[in-house]
């Protein structure tokens, strides 16, 4: 290090720093992009969620309205199944877009696998409609059937809030679940009971069905009051607050009054119409909670975001400002220490103690140069002096004095050429005084007049000489301090002043030349003018200030013509996508008009099909009534009938059973779903007891799904066990004759409403598809004005920018 010049010192000192300062400067700012990275990641959850729980919305909506349909035989509910299916594909095809394009940075294994069951379980989906329409399934297999996909859709949901690291974030997802399994709770409550209405008694189990799920929705209704905020409880009561709830509640005492006996008396028609209207009042309030999960997601990302901008710009700023700061000072501090190194060589070389060191600023490096200024003017006054007594004193005059105020060694050499002049006389001693006040710095004074007028005159003369040359030198150094650099030193002058007048005039000659020559081509640089340049050569440092000027002109030149060239370039490319963009937009509107002209042709062929349809259902109706009037049965199968009763006893209690398992099943749910709660407020200390939790959660759902299952299996022994006894009545003599007689007809008649509803799902799945057609159409035609509109304003930049280019001149 001792052999290292103080630049190399100082780069050294300077890039020490700068490494520790954009190490720990990278540091925060990596920190700041994870944090930005996971809320991206939440905020895209949050997205998916909102758009699962439209698909669990419309799968609650569609489940309600096939036990409808089924228990009515497809009397009822028709027209609604078929509007509700346009929704659901709606819903499932946006959240097959959101699956695709999740970011890969999103990828879990746990999550994927929700996804990929919900997508499997939707591979049945069409067959099952299909078997709907047709009425080839009973209530319970088609209720479990949508209950199994809301199931993984609301499992699917709840893992979001695990993935979630916001706490904040977390509670809400936590509350918005509860309010889905409360919502979906309500639409099973529709199903049962627009089944029991429709058969106006309740089936085996359904009513203890019926009480758990309005035990469910209360238990998760308070769960969510529990988590979510102030404002939405407001909402919540707010929609809530509705005189449907109170018929909703009548109706509820007339269940529970006759759920033994039946009998009720409600058209399921008007149930089903209330208590929808019910569900899309919670829907609207699951509309606001997942709109509030993506707004406040959304709104943790930009946060982040702007953070992370932020800082990345602190970052760069800074380190630019050391960099600049450290090459400002380094070359300052190089400049001074160059300055004295040089003059004291000089003044080494040739022992002109004239030389001075220039002084370039108010530092320490500018007191030394003062300092070592003052000391040069001191020694060469001191030296004037002491040569001068001493030519005297070898001529003979002897009356010369040095009484300069002087230290150690020069004292000694003062004292000894005074002594050997004491007995000088009174020239000598006005000699002596005339020193005295040039060492003073007093140019003025003059020898007496007694004085021998050749050597009065010569040191007089001196005198002026020298105080007319340094009043000038004064001016024009007080001239240059105040920015003034016209001034000159004019006094004619001999010897070693007249090289210092010639040294300065020349330094002020070169730097005056070399300010005005830059000051005019920062002139015309603000004037747009990028062509002048500093033709002089300088030296030094004002010869690097030139050279750089220059190169910046010249990069100037270069950017700006580069820009005008783009910017052309951007405007001729943007008016071609415009008018491209013009003509596509024509021929996508055309295109949307002939696809709406082709969906109402096919929308009336539709309404005829299914005209048909109905006449070719009623007449198969009316065909299977003559047969089951024909049904008599004989006596001699009563014992028969008794056995399969007492069977059909015993189902019913095993069904207890089951109902009980179902009921123990669900409230662990609720104690596992309670835990994750705590283990979501818990944060990261809590992620452990979470996924365990989670854990219970699925145990307890796989056993109240197995005690579904058995459920359903006794149910369809049950309805066996029924038909069993129904044919066992029917059996006998009479079921010959009139089968006979009526078979035929009846085969006629089944085959006709069989081909009308495969026509009609046909002519259904055309107009679907040219549903879809159209949007996309229109989704088409709105991208392309869209596009239209953005190259119309990129042509408009593009002007601008060329407008504003073409001011520089190159």
């Amino acid at each position: 290090m001792k052999n290292l010049t103080i630049k190399n010192k100082l780069r050294i000192l300077v890039l020490v720093s700068l490494g520790l300062a954009v190490y720990f400067g990278v540091l925060h700012v990596w920190t700041v992009y994870h944090n930005k990275t996971e809320m991206h990641r939440t905020s895209v959850l949050a997205l998916l969620g909102s758009n699962m729980g439209d698909l669990l919305h419309d799968s609650q909506t569609e489940r309600g309205l096939s036990a409808g349909y089924l228990a009515s035989k497809g009397g009822q509910f028709s027209t609604e199944l078929t509007q509700n299916k346009v929704s659901f594909d709606k819903s499932l095809t946006k959240l097959k877009q959101e699956i695709e394009q999740l970011d890969a940075e999103l990828n879990s294994k746990s999550l994927d696998k929700h996804l990929t069951g919900i997508l499997n379980h939707l591979k049945t989906l069409s067959s099952m409609r299909q078997n709907v329409q047709a009425i080839e399934i009973t209530v319970p297999e088609a209720v479990s059937y949508y209950s199994q996909l809301n199931k993984r859709l609301l499992a699917a949901i709840e893992y979001l809030s695990q993935i979630s690291s916001d706490a904040e974030m977390t509670r809400k997802i936590v509350a918005y679940i509860s309010f889905l399994e409360a919502k979906e709770r309500a639409g099973m409550e529709r199903a049962v009971l627009t089944t029991a209405f429709t058969q106006d008694r309740f089936a085996a189990g359904a009513y203890q069905t019926f009480v758990g799920l309005v035990s469910a929705q209360q238990s998760y209704l308070h769960l969510f009051n529990v988590m979510t905020s102030p404002e939405n409880k407001v909402f919540f009561e707010k929609t809530m607050s509705s005189p449907i709830l109170n018929k909703i509640e009548a109706i509820y005492e007339v269940v529970n009054t006759r759920q033994a006996i039946g009998g009720f008396g409600i058209d399921p028609n008007n149930w089903f119409e209330l208590v929808t209207q019910k569900i899309n009042k919670l829907r609207k309030i699951e509309m606001h909670l997942s709109q509030n999960l993506v707004v406040k997601g959304q709104a943790l990302y930009a946060e982040q975001q702007q953070t992370f901008v932020i800082s990345l710009i602190i970052l760069i700023i800074g380190i630019m400002s050391i960099v600049l700061l450290a090459t400002v000072i380094i070359r300052n501090i190089s400049a001074s220490v160059t300055q004295i190194k040089k003059t004291m060589t000089e003044i080494e070389s040739t022992g002109n103690l004239s030389l001075q060191v220039p002084v370039l600023g108010k530092d320490e490096f500018g007191d030394i140069a003062q300092s070592y200024n003052r000391f040069t003017q001191n020694f060469k006054v001191m030296m004037d002096q002491t040569n001068d007594v001493l030519q005297k004193i070898a001529n003979g005059d002897f009356t010369g004095r040095m009484d300069l105020p002087l230290k150690g060694d020069l004292d000694n050499l003062k004292q000894g050429v005074n002594g050997s002049a004491e007995s000088v006389d009174f020239m000598m001693s006005q000699l002596s005084v005339v020193m005295g006040g040039l060492a003073k710095g007093d140019f003025s004074v003059r020898m007496d007049q007694k004085v021998a007028e050749a050597f009065r005159v010569q040191v007089d003369d001196a005198l002026s000489i020298i105080s007319s040359a340094f009043k000038e030198v004064g001016t024009a150094m007080q001239a240059m301090k105040e920015g003034q650099y016209s001034t000159r030193v004019t006094s004619d002058v001999p010897g070693e002043l007249n090289e210092m007048k010639v040294a300065i005039n020349a330094a002020l000659n070169n730097l005056e030349a070399g300010i005005n020559e830059i000051n005019k081509v920062m002139n015309a640089q603000a004037q747009g003018d990028l062509a002048l340049q500093v033709q002089g050569r300088y030296q030094g440092a004002l010869g690097e200030l030139t050279q750089a000027i220059n190169k910046s002109s010249t990069q100037m030149r270069s950017v700006v013509s580069d820009v005008k060239k783009t910017a052309n370039t951007v405007r001729v490319a943007a008016s071609e996508v415009a008018q491209g963009s013009d003509s596509i937009s024509d021929r996508s509107q055309s295109q949307a008009a002939s696809l709406e002209e082709t969906a109402a042709s096919i929308e009336q062929m539709t309404a005829t099909i299914n005209q048909a349809t109905d006449l070719a259902e009623q007449a198969s109706s009316l065909a299977s009534e003559a047969i089951v009037s024909s049904q008599k049965g004989s006596e001699v199968m009563n014992e028969t009938v008794s056995a399969m009763e007492r069977i059909y006893d015993v189902s019913i209690s095993i069904n207890d059973i089951i109902s009980l398992i179902d009921n123990i099943a669900f409230q662990t749910n609720l104690l596992a779903l309670n835990a994750a709660v705590e283990a979501a407020r818990a944060g990261e200390h809590g992620r452990g007891f979470a996924v365990v939790a989670s854990e219970v959660r699925n145990l307890a759902g796989r056993s109240a799904d197995a005690a579904k299952e058995i459920k359903v299996l006794i149910e369809k022994t049950n309805a066996e066990v029924s038909m069993g006894t129904e044919l066992v009545k029917s059996s006998g003599d009479a079921l010959n004759e009139i089968n006979q007689q009526v078979g035929e007809v009846s085969t006629m008649v089944s085959e006709m409403a069989r081909g009308s509803k495969e026509q009609a799902l046909g002519i259904d799945q055309i107009n679907i598809a040219m549903g879809s057609l159209d949007q996309a159409t229109q989704e088409n035609a709105a991208l392309v004005e869209e596009t239209a509109s953005a190259s119309v304003q990129m042509a408009n930049d593009a002007d601008v920018l060329v407008e504003v280019v073409d001011k520089f001149k190159v």
